[in-house]
């Protein structure tokens, strides 16, 4: 029996190991921004490209309709990449669910979802477009009269492109 219970402990440790989520990462990210209490808080809830992907292996977390899509990694790269342009001042992804389970915990396979990220600059919508166009977006769009424009003062003057994943 010992036997048994110890070869079981050891296939649910390799199975939560194999998600490849940070679960440390996560937690501190789900505490930073209040996710916990994700239903009762405003909206949008709009997190920096590190704390969304810095951690996350969970590829159900962003892209929800593509069946094959890049890795997160992927992801990860390109909008660092985007956030890095001297034409960009931020980037956001818009936090859209957390699954809270009836426990009220997180399991520790899974990661939150978004399927929208907003860059904030002086860079044009056919730029981030031609950067994110191997990620498959349904959408790259200005964002009109965007909230994003009154986090900050300097935002007010500068383009909200969303790149969007329906």
């Amino acid at each position: 029996m010992k036997t048994y219970i110890k070869i079981t402990l050891i296939a649910l440790l390799l199975i939560s190991c194999s998600s490849g989520i940070d679960v440390q990462k996560r937690n501190l990210a789900v505490e930073k921004y209040d996710l916990m209490n994700y239903e009762s808080l405003e909206k949008p809830i709009l997190m920096s490209v590190d704390d969304f992907f810095d951690g996350n292996n969970d590829i159900s977390s962003i892209a929800p309709n593509l069946t094959e899509k890049p890795k997160l990694s992927e992801y990860y790269s390109v909008f660092k990449k985007i956030l890095k342009n001297k034409n960009v001042e931020d980037v956001f992804v818009n936090i859209k669910d957390i699954n809270i389970y009836e426990n009220g915990k997180l399991r520790d396979s899974e990661w939150f979802f978004s399927d929208m990220i907003y860059i904030v600059g002086k860079i044009s919508k056919s730029e981030v477009a031609e950067l994110t166009e191997h990620l498959k977006p349904d959408e790259v769009e200005f964002d009109k009269g965007s909230i994003i424009q009154n986090i900050k003062p300097k935002y007010s003057e500068l383009n909200v492109v969303y790149v969007w994943w329906d």
